[in-house]
């Protein structure tokens, strides 16, 4: 997922992945964990929400980004 840069750090980020999460909890109950990729510039929203780094790893992306 990404935000727009002029639409970044307002809690739209937040609002949308904590929404999503509990969307998908309460449609299954057995849900213990989710998994995610992210850049440098989501890191910090993901850490806020509770996720934390298990591996560390690169990607190549084609075209261009807003993204660190």
């Amino acid at each position: 997922m990404g935000t727009h840069p002029d639409h970044q750090r307002k809690g739209i980020g937040h609002a949308l992945l904590t929404f999503a999460m509990e969307h998908y909890r309460r449609h299954h109950p057995n849900v213990r964990s989710f998994f995610l990729g992210a850049t440098p510039a989501g890191q910090p929203l993901y850490h806020k929400i509770g996720f934390r780094a298990r591996i560390e790893t690169q990607a190549w992306v084609r075209g261009e980004t807003a993204q660190a």
